[in-house]
């Protein structure tokens, strides 16, 4: 029993990041369909399903994990916000968040407020 509670604690500690960054819909990027109704080359909607997304889905998935093994520290030092939002937040809303095919461009300095 002790075993089953101490990995259903784990999931959750390991989830919990997720679940904080999935309603941040704060991601703003020029290439939005319905202010631009140009679609992004074929080229672009390629490269970023087979290489950029699985790239961003890891860096998620890497960041949850550190955004926990960082809690013994960041909790003590108030920053546990800061640290779910950087390594959390800003990878999860690049993935999934943004247009399939459209990349920020120098311009977009702005995309995470």
């Amino acid at each position: 029993m002790k075993k089953v509670i101490s990995i259903c604690l784990f999931s959750f500690l390991l989830a919990a990041p997720v679940w904080s960054a999935y309603g941040q819909d704060d991601y703003n990027t020029r290439c939005n369909y319905i202010i631009d109704p140009q679609a992004p080359a074929a080229g672009s909607v390629i490269a970023d399903f087979f290489f950029v997304r699985p790239f961003g889905f890891a860096a998620t998935a890497v960041g949850a994990l550190f955004t926990v093994a960082s809690l013994p520290i960041s909790i003590p030092s108030g920053s546990t916000k800061a640290v779910a939002r950087k390594l959390v937040a800003e990878p999860f809303n690049y993935t999934f968040s943004r247009p399939l095919g459209c990349f920020p461009s120098d311009a977009d300095t702005d995309i995470f407020p």
